[in-house]
């Protein structure tokens, strides 16, 4: 989802009906502590005092929050989604505003709202002194402030408030789902800002006993972004997901399995049990024997399994060993398709694979060829 998408509004009306809500012409501004408190009321209750609540998240008429006068709040339901989903989120990390867009995209998606209805609601709530829907602000983060933690307490308490606390987990996992699950570490920056929030993410999901719904893809994608930043105190973070991407080798399908494989041999290769992690590049390796040679050459997953073994082979100083598996991998019909395609043809793998040779070649005291390489890269 691309961060600047909003939802199709053609079918929206002009301004969301709101119990105990201003509307979009009415809106309030929040200067104040005890205005603060009025509006945070004002959203999650209705005139009688009750939360109103959700069954659903399908949209439908049945499953929307409606007001005493039995008109539908879609605001309603966007606002306490959107603080359901944050309130999740570690509070000692600031909040990318990407990462809030696409909550409030999500939460906007399962029922037809403007962006007036709560646009204010959600600059005033979390204090922003900017407005993360201006696509001027889309890299920007924001700490959550301290007023907010009550109001996170509540919003989790009402269980049936937009939805339960376990759809919860499982909505906020989807959208996580959008950013790790890319190709080539093409949001690496996103993904860098979210790691602290993903790692509360999982503590959540074990709390709750929601590891089944874990899909071994994801966790594969996910223990490949906690490994390429190799953040200090996340080592059982790492131990942990290669655990559960092994419960899950057994039951997927040959491609995902080297993935897991490789991406759990880099890992063990990180925390430097070189032993390991051998052991899993060659479990790797071994998936593609059964097929041709002619095969394995066009291969990209096999020649990116190759530049790995050979990146641990260089830390245990077989660098011999680790040019001659980069030479094999460079001169693939896999690599040569993708050096053909130019900017199309993978180039942040290839730079990976460049560097990789220009190391094995430094190692050899083959200068000349590391120089050149590394140019290329």
């Amino acid at each position: 989802m691309a961060s600047s998408a909003m939802p199709d509004r053609n079918q929206c009306s002009e301004q969301a009906s709101f119990a105990s809500i201003p509307s979009s012409s009415q809106q309030v501004v929040i200067n104040s502590p005890k205005s603060v408190d009025i509006a945070v009321k004002n959203i999650f209750q209705d005139s009688d005092g009750k939360c109103p609540q959700i069954t659903s998240d399908s949209g439908s008429d049945s499953s929307r929050p409606t007001s005493p006068n039995g008109r539908h709040v879609e605001g309603h339901y966007v606002t306490s989604k959107t603080l359901a989903l944050i309130a999740l989120c570690s509070t000692k990390t600031a909040i990318p505003v990407r990462l809030l867009r696409m909550i409030v995209e999500f939460a906007c998606s399962k029922v037809p709202s403007s962006l007036d209805s709560y646009r204010t609601q959600v600059i005033n709530i979390f204090d922003l002194k900017f407005d993360p829907f201006d696509s001027r602000h889309v890299n920007k983060c924001f700490q959550i402030p301290r007023k907010c933690n009550q109001l996170f307490r509540e919003v989790l308490g009402h269980g049936g408030h937009g939805c339960a606390k376990e759809d919860n987990i499982l909505c906020l996992g989807e959208l996580y789902r959008e950013v790790f699950c890319v190709e080539d570490d093409e949001k690496w920056h996103l993904q860098q800002l979210l790691l602290p929030h993903l790692n509360k993410w999982f503590s959540l999901v074990e709390e709750n006993n929601l590891n089944t719904s874990l899909k071994a893809d994801f966790l594969t994608l996910c223990l490949h972004a906690f490994g390429r930043f190799r953040w200090t105190g996340w080592e059982d973070r790492l131990r942990d997901l290669c655990k559960k991407c092994l419960e899950h080798c057994e039951s997927v399908s040959d491609d995902i399995k080297e993935r897991m494989y490789r991406e759990i041999g880099e890992t063990y290769r990180k925390l430097c049990n070189h032993t390991e992690a051998e052991n899993f590049f060659q479990k790797a390796l071994d998936i593609h024997e059964k097929s041709s040679a002619m095969t394995k050459d066009g291969s990209l997953p096999y020649q990116i399994s190759l530049m790995f073994f050979a990146r641990c082979k260089i830390d245990m100083g077989e660098y011999q060993t680790a040019h001659d598996l980069m030479k094999k991998c460079l001169q693939s019909k896999a690599v040569k398709n993708l050096e053909e395609k130019g900017e199309l043809g993978r180039p942040y793998l290839r730079c990976r694979m460049y560097f990789e040779m220009a190391r094995s070649c430094e190692k050899l005291g083959n200068f000349a060829d590391a120089y050149q390489y590394c140019n290329r890269a």
